[in-house]
């Protein structure tokens, strides 16, 4: 479901992924994935592309030089929504995401498309920490992992949570990436739609097994099997002897994430193999001191695979110390898997906070929009003794005061249900909103409280930006037996 696709009070800002998205509300999604390779694309605008073998794969794409564009000519059946993806091979670069503008049929369709992001893989160079002369572990570097990816076209800053959907009429359209800087080797642009994820009751229903008994499985966060970042390199903490491992004297790297854990792209997954078959719970030592009377959320996957409904919206509270969560809660949901190898994937979203940030940013770009309406009047530093009748002047400015002073309220009373807290978040949010309402009030006292209402305005802002960050930090994972 899209931000404010269904549930928003105030049409959503023209050129959004939400207005977008309302403009095509009731388009059918068809069941399909459709692939499109080298022998459906062109490119133009100074690309060197090449149709050869590379990385393995015979017939792909090779952008050498990581400018121009390549386009990709599809074909689909039934006019509707569709997902777009890229399998791709990310040639050794700078280091960063993979970066591209999207246009279809020649336009961008949302302001979302200025910026498709394509993440790398990353390992550590190695997992037996090398120790300095002190004793102290150094942290190992890391390196990129060239491997083939499947990656959905989706908002980088996570304020979507499902990948895109892009509305086709039936027939053929050009598909068009801007590369921004880096090579790549481009296997297929995929088209589809997926099945939703079952209920929990319906995957306990298919998975049938029985309840095991034996040793846990740990596993070291700080030794993932891969990630998407190199800001994702182990990290030392000594706030908790029963961290593991621990030294009171010496540095250890013991764990993962933290600060440097934030964003949809920042992926990690972690490989471990199960002795029989049947049903495992899954734990996670953490922490999450990071948002103060809020949660973090995390995306778990088995195997690279969303198992049911509820695994893409696991909540960890905010504390000052590490604390342990199981998958499901209190009784731990039962998860299924076969003997041997399997992955565990996390990745940070922002979950049920979309709907409510998504309004903050709506308000942010529409007080911007106010204030240089008011400046155009007033001018940056306003003669205080002047009464400079905005309101004649700015029509829509007592309308506009109002209706924002609603919706944050609204975002007031969503997060406080969402936490069951009024904290100090919420408090920031309220003063603004009573700002907001002083000047309906008393518009005449606007000019001489301008630069306070600038600042409001890039605190709300700076808000949405920290709350947009989901840090968490780990220690270890457990899969254990579900009846030990």
């Amino acid at each position: 479901e899209i931000r404010g696709q269904e549930t928003a009070v105030y049409a959503p800002r023209e050129g959004s992924y939400a207005a977008y998205c309302l403009a095509h509300a009731g388009a059918v999604q068809p069941l399909t994935t459709l692939s499109f390779g080298a022998d459906a694309a062109s490119s133009g605008g100074g690309a060197q592309v090449q149709t050869t073998a590379a990385a393995g794969r015979e017939d792909v794409l090779n952008w050498t030089n990581g400018e121009g564009y390549v386009e990709f000519r599809i074909a689909v059946g039934q006019s509707g929504v569709y997902r777009l993806g890229l399998e791709y091979y990310p040639v050794e670069g700078n280091g960063t995401d993979l970066e591209f503008e999207l246009y279809i049929d020649g336009e961008a369709p949302f302001s979302g498309c200025e910026k498709i992001v394509f993440p790398r893989l990353y390992i550590n160079e190695t997992n037996d920490f090398e120790r300095d002369n002190r004793g102290n572990e150094l942290r190992p570097a890391q390196l990129a992992q060239p491997d083939w990816i499947s990656y959905p076209v989706r908002d980088y800053q996570g304020t979507v949570l499902e990948p895109y959907q892009f509305f086709f009429e039936a027939g053929e359209h050009a598909v068009r990436f801007v590369n921004l800087r880096d090579p790549i080797v481009i296997a297929a642009l995929r088209v589809y739609n997926e099945e939703p994820a079952p209920s929990y009751e319906t995957y306990l229903e298919t998975n049938p097994g029985k309840d095991l008994d034996g040793d846990t499985v740990v596993i070291d966060a700080e030794k993932p099997l891969v990630k998407t970042s190199n800001m994702l390199y182990p990290i030392a903490d000594r706030a908790d002897p029963a961290t593991n491992p621990s030294d009171p004297n010496k540095i250890r790297l013991n764990t993962i994430g933290g600060a440097n854990w934030s964003i949809p792209s920042q992926e990690i997954t972690w490989g471990f193999t199960v002795p029989e078959s049947g049903y495992y719970k899954l734990g996670f030592r953490y922490k999450q001191n990071f948002l103060r009377g809020f949660f973090t959320t995390r995306e778990i996957r088995i195997d690279g695979e969303r198992l049911y409904d509820g695994v893409q919206d696991v909540r960890f509270s905010y504390g000052v110390s590490w604390e342990f969560l199981a998958l499901g809660g209190k009784e731990p949901d039962r998860i299924y898997l076969r003997a041997g190898y399997h992955t565990v994937t996390m990745i940070p979203t922002l979950s049920v906070m979309a709907d409510p940030l998504g309004e903050v940013e709506d308000c942010v770009y529409y007080l911007n929009e106010l204030y240089r309406q008011i400046i155009m009047v007033t001018g940056t530093s306003p003669d205080i003794y002047r009464d400079y009748y905005l309101q004649e002047s700015i029509p829509e400015l007592l309308p506009t005061l109002e209706q924002i002073s609603e919706r944050l309220k609204a975002v007031t009373g969503t997060l406080s249900a969402l936490t069951g807290t009024k904290g100090s978040e919420a408090a920031m949010i309220e003063r603004i909103y009573e700002q907001l309402d002083s000047f309906i009030r008393r518009p005449d006292t606007l000019p001489e409280r301008l630069e306070n209402f600038h600042m409001n305005i890039s605190s709300l802002a700076a808000w949405m930006l920290q709350i947009q960050a989901q840090q968490l930090q780990l220690d270890e994972l457990y899969v254990t037996p579900y009846a030990a």
